[in-house]
């Protein structure tokens, strides 16, 4: 099955390293939860991963799964890859993506409210904590409020209370 994943004649990988088709951006991360593993600190993982089939340049997404044993009297790590199709990739780039906006949001010096669009009328779709902290108001309580619902949340911060709502 592996050879299949790779695109590789079963035999061509009989003694081949793990570590040749593993992609460039995992291949750190992944060994060193192995080596983890044989030594005991970490007897057992599942992690996300990207393995590259021979002669292609698009990798595809698994999921390993390892734990240790002793084989022959010595610590040995066993494992299973398993296909997890080109959805799990797109799952990843997506957190990697939502991990940069909190970032980037949560280095800003300015109060940040994006509201998106919806049906009737927009909502919040998030606040950082810098809006957090200039009103008082958790972004989790407003995220998904109408623009009526945050216009009556934010009016009261206000000298002129009946201009938020214009605003």
């Amino acid at each position: 099955a592996l050879g299949e994943m790779l695109e590789t004649e079963q035999e061509a990988l009989a003694g081949s390293e793990f570590r040749e088709h593993l992609s460039v951006e995992d291949l750190l991360h992944v060994l060193d939860r192995l080596r983890r593993a044989e030594a005991g600190t970490e007897p057992a993982f599942e992690m996300d991963a990207r393995l590259r089939p021979t002669g292609s340049r698009w990798p595809i997404e698994v999921i390993l799964s390892a734990a240790r044993i002793v084989y022959g009297g010595r610590p040995a790590v066993i494992g299973t890859v398993r296909d997890v199709g080109p959805d799990r990739g797109l799952l990843r780039q997506l957190r990697l993506s939502e991990a940069k906006l909190d970032a980037a949001l949560g280095a800003s010096e300015e109060a940040v409210l994006l509201l998106g669009s919806a049906p009737g009328g927009g909502s919040v779709a998030l606040a950082n904590l810098r809006f957090e902290e200039m009103t008082g108001l958790e972004s989790r309580a407003l995220a998904g409020l109408s623009l009526g619902e945050l216009s009556a949340r934010l009016a009261p911060l206000f000298a002129d209370p009946a201009g938020v709502p214009r605003f």
